[in-house]
């Protein structure tokens, strides 16, 4: 099969193609994919990226999937989409056989341009001759005032839209059909709600519209408000509910569309809404003031506007119909599956998840994912900046055992403004489950080899150490076993758990039920079902056996807008199974061997609140580390490295510092 794509590039282009491009039933598929600009190539690398990374796909890499697309530069909404003659020629001869049409302006003031699109790629699929073409449309064609409808409802006569940019999509659908029938292709539509996040990850994947879009304006106005000790604002908006739909589920309907093609017979039109979770407009806006530090009111009245926030409602205007109750939409026909429902807590995490990437820019924009050969044959999951040059300094960060890469996106970002490199991988056997854990490399000296693997690889001698949580205890291992490598070691709520450590009860019933957990994939099964199979309407459970009461105590320590980061941990039963393995390894070891060894300069960092690695044993561990100092952030839990700018900034303090001062030694010496 051979396809033709416009809007590659774009958040649900780059997810369908690294899903597609992965699937079974595309086995020796071809993929043409039509972007603007000479940049085209590096767009949809970092496109790519970041929507394996959503996903929480590590075992391929962005280059791996562009190795199958060819790309062309054009323009959607010109004539022949603006194509060269070799690009028009290669078309020509390579037996599209459908076309996927992603690409839309999502502004209002760019309907035409979207009309202009469905006339330009009409024309194509005649000149191509091809069978199928697929739409992806909006749930909001319908127009105003139509709340309920079939999922396979057809959309015809809308003459109230809420804004231009539905009346162009809705004159786009018309555009295709008609030239569906009278060239006798088959034609698909698919009509998403508004679509969000990750099922698991909640990441944006670097979206910026529909509710993105919002959490944008609104950290924009927080920061601005902080700066002057305000933090009160009043919105325009209705008493509705939004319908969020997640990517995966969009994805999932996209790959069914294409496989429907490929056994339906003849000609036709489908079109086929694809509705999420109808969430209340007020539920949404406390999420929003919750995660952004914003006390927000709200009124369907806009005399009631003070003149302060004017110009903020005018930037949202756009949003404004879809929080009215004449425009919720209910979508008959079709069950939601249970995963992709979404609960206040999924849009809690979908909210700070987005809150981080707004903050920072997307992580994938920053690094690019690698796979290393270790010496056992498995391969390692290695990231490293973009711009990553042997004339900077470098710095390598220990991640946690079991935690995704998403984590250290404050501290990368942070890296990166202090002019370092930045280099991690994932950490075997978890999040990396490409690592047989049959293997016995379970131990910390076997996960600091990771760490000569990586530098080797990219030709670094000397580093500034950073390791977090049980990652730390790996940092410290490292910084006393290649201390000619170690400029400064940096260990972030350490989970030193040595014999007779005070520990947190997180870190009591860890070491006590996991190595239990480890015994075999079957008991990991019968925890995840009985714990960790969560039921996400209710933020507690009340568990009546022993373990299981312990395990939830063990894995339930995060805030509830957490949850997405640490996730990974529990999301099925192998992951379970993983991490317990992990732990088993972990518990038996005796970071006070080796802490005394250290000679580089250490900093500790932990929080009072810390009650996943209790900070007792950041103090411990300072007494044993020759010339070691302590730094305990007020208020700081377990994630400050990801929530909390003081910690973070006496982190990056502490690099810099050391930094500047081995950098005038060498001078003078």
């Amino acid at each position: 099969m051979t396809i033709l794509i416009t809007g590659a590039t774009g958040f649900v282009g780059s997810a369908f193609l690294a899903r597609l491009l992965r699937s079974a039933d595309f086995e020796g598929g071809k993929v043409f994919a039509l972007a603007r600009g000479a940049n085209a190539a590096d767009r949809l690398e970092r496109a790519l990226a970041r929507a394996l990374n959503a996903a929480g796909r590590s075992d391929v890499s962005a280059a791996d999937l562009m190795a199958g697309i060819t790309l062309l530069q054009g323009d959607v909404a010109a004539p022949d989409f603006n194509l060269c003659p070799a690009d028009l020629a290669l078309l020509d001869t390579a037996r599209v056989s459908q076309i996927w049409h992603i690409a839309s302006d999502l502004s209002p003031e760019g309907w035409e341009a979207n009309v202009a699109a469905a006339r330009a790629l009409a024309a194509m699929a005649e000149r191509l001759q091809v069978t199928r073409v697929h739409y992806l449309s909006t749930a909001y064609v319908t127009g105003q005032g139509v709340t309920e409808c079939p999922v396979t409802a057809s959309v015809t006569g809308v003459t109230r839209f809420n804004n231009d940019y539905e009346r162009g999509k809705h004159a786009a659908e018309v555009v295709l059909a008609e030239a569906a029938r009278l060239q006798g292709w088959a034609l698909s539509i698919l009509r998403p709600s508004i679509i969000t996040g990750a099922r698991a990850s909640k990441l944006p994947g670097g979206s910026a519209s529909a509710l993105y879009g919002v959490v944008q304006v609104l950290a924009q106005e927080a920061a601005r408000q902080a700066r002057h000790g305000a933090r009160r604002i009043t919105l325009l908006c209705g008493d509705g509910d939004l319908n969020l739909v997640g990517i995966d589920r969009v994805v999932d309907q996209m790959i069914a569309a294409q496989a429907r093609s490929a056994i339906a017979g003849g000609a036709r039109t489908e079109a086929r809404f694809i509705g999420g979770s109808n969430l209340p407009v007020r539920l949404v806006v406390a999420a929003l003031s919750d995660r952004l530090g914003l006390e927000i009111a709200c009124t369907p009245n806009p005399a009631d506007l003070p003149e302060a926030d004017l110009r903020l409602n005018a930037r949202l205007a756009f949003f404004l119909p879809y929080t009215r109750r004449d425009n919720r939409k209910v979508f008959h026909g079709e069950d939601l599956p249970e995963a992709d429902r979404i609960y206040e807590i999924d849009l809690l995490n979908l909210i700070e998840a987005a809150r981080n990437e707004t903050a920072h820019g997307p992580l994938m924009d920053r690094l690019r994912l690698l796979h290393l050969p270790r010496a056992d044959g498995s391969r390692l999951v290695a990231y490293a900046n973009r711009d990553f040059s042997p004339a900077r300094p470098t710095a390598v960060i220990v991640n946690a055992y079991g935690m995704p890469v998403n984590v250290l996106h404050p501290l990368i970002a942070g890296l990166a403004g202090q002019g370092f490199n930045t280099l991690t991988w994932d950490c075997r056997g978890l999040p990396d489950t490409g690592f047989d854990m049959n293997r016995p490399a379970l131990s910390v000296a076997d996960h600091a080899g990771d760490f000569d693997l990586v530098t080797r690889a990219f030709g670094v001698a000397r580093v500034a150490l950073l390791g977090w949580s049980t990652g730390a205890v790996v940092a410290s291992h490292i910084a006393a076993h290649a201390p000619a490598r170690v400029e400064s070691l940096s260990l972030l709520n350490g989970s030193f758990m040595h014999p007779g450590a005070t520990l947190t009860l997180f870190q009591q019933n860890l070491a006590s039920i996991m190595p239990k957990v480890a015994l075999s994939p079957g008991v990991a099964a019968m925890l995840y079902n009985s714990v960790f199979k969560e039921d996400r309407t209710r933020f507690v459970k009340l568990m009546t056996r022993d373990i299981s009461r312990k395990a939830n105590e063990a894995m339930s320590v995060t805030e509830p807008q957490h949850k997405h980061i640490v996730q990974a941990l529990t999301a099925g039963p192998d992951q379970v199974f993983r991490y317990a393995r992990l732990i088993r390894a972990f518990v038996k070891e005796n970071p006070l061997l080796w802490l005394g060894r250290i000679t580089a300069p250490t900093r500790l960092f932990t929080g009072p609140a810390d009650i996943t690695a209790h900070p007792q044993g950041s103090v411990e561990a300072r007494e044993a580390i020759p010339g070691a100092s302590l730094h305990i952030e007020p208020g700081t839990s377990h994630l400050a490295l990801f929530d909390h700018p003081a910690f973070l900034a006496a982190v990056l303090g502490f690099v810099a510092h050391e930094h500047s001062l081995q950098t005038q030694l060498k001078k003078v010496a």
